[in-house]
């Protein structure tokens, strides 16, 4: 009995601390702080999706000038992703970071200090500082855990930044409806401040595996191989769709059950979340990998 509880006592040990070889397990207390980290900083998004829409509605924007405000956010997130592997090549994930959590902070403040006029481009500044955040939590998730680890970590860094969705909407709802103008400059400031606390010396490598970058022409090269794979591109155009709904759904519809008060938009998004969440939990071991280095 003594020796299975110091066998025990051991495993659990080790599990919280680095390897032999500098590699850390996903539950240890370095990687404890990214999911954390990674949390604070997409509850931000999961605040303005809702309350910047209803805030620029009552400045007396339309549809349209909401929906291009909203998808500049998407926009640059997606087109900034190579680039951000490039500067994450050069400069290492630890820098990377650093300075992305120091653009998050300060567009956050802005979105205090200016007005809905401001908010395209503001929203644009938060979608590059949100690829550059993603492209540094995978790189540092991949080269800090063990082959073994990779998936696990992965997996709860993306739980952690969908567990926003279940909580922030409700609170953003409740500060709209209460018209709370210092409850809001107190979110963004917290939302602002704790990533930068808790995140701007977190345990990732100062370089990467490779320590390069790569040509314009390079990155040309990898786009055209989505289309010589059929899976690939398939893939792609599936998570496009995907995502072009989504957003839309998470834009419009909160702001129409708030206009025509049919429904309670936070209720509604949080149930989204919980759907979203248990079906990635759910289905988790339906997917297996088809074509080596492609996702099945």
């Amino acid at each position: 009995m003594t020796a299975r509880r110091e066998s025990g006592d051991e495993r659990l040990k080790s599990s919280m601390t680095a390897t032999s070889n500098g590699k850390l397990n996903p539950v240890s207390f370095s990687f404890i702080r990214f999911y954390i980290l990674a949390f604070l900083f997409f509850a931000a998004n999961s605040a303005l999706t809702i309350i910047l829409p209803l805030r620029s509605e009552a400045a007396g924007l339309n549809q349209a000038e909401i929906g291009l405000m909203m998808g500049a956010y998407m926009f640059t997130c997606m087109l900034l992703r190579p680039f951000a592997a490039q500067l994450l090549g050069k400069h290492g994930p630890l820098r990377v970071m650093q300075w992305l959590l120091l653009l998050h902070a300060g567009t956050l403040l802005l979105f205090v200090v200016f007005g809905v006029e401001t908010y395209l481009w503001l929203r644009a500044l938060q979608g590059v500082a949100t690829a550059f955040f993603s492209m540094t939590m995978q790189a540092g998730i991949v080269e800090k855990l063990e082959d073994k680890d990779r998936a696990q970590g992965l997996s709860m860094y993306t739980l952690f930044t969908m567990v926003p969705s279940l909580v922030i909407p409700i609170l953003a709802i409740q500060i709209w409806e209460n018209a709370s103008d210092l409850a809001f400059t107190l979110l963004m400031i917290g939302l602002a401040a704790l990533p930068l606390l808790i995140g701007y010396n977190v345990d990732l490598p100062r370089s990467t595996v490779q320590n390069k970058s790569y040509t314009l022409g390079d990155m040309c090269r990898s786009f055209g191989g989505i289309w010589r794979s059929t899976p690939l591109l398939i893939s792609s155009v599936v998570m496009l769709f995907a995502s072009c709904v989504f957003g839309a759904t998470a834009t419009f519809l909160p702001l129409y059950m708030v206009s025509t008060g049919t429904a309670s938009a936070g209720v509604f998004l949080t149930i989204q979340g919980l759907v979203v969440i248990l079906c990635r939990f759910i289905l988790r071991k339906k997917f297996r990998p088809t074509v080596a280095g492609i996702p099945g």
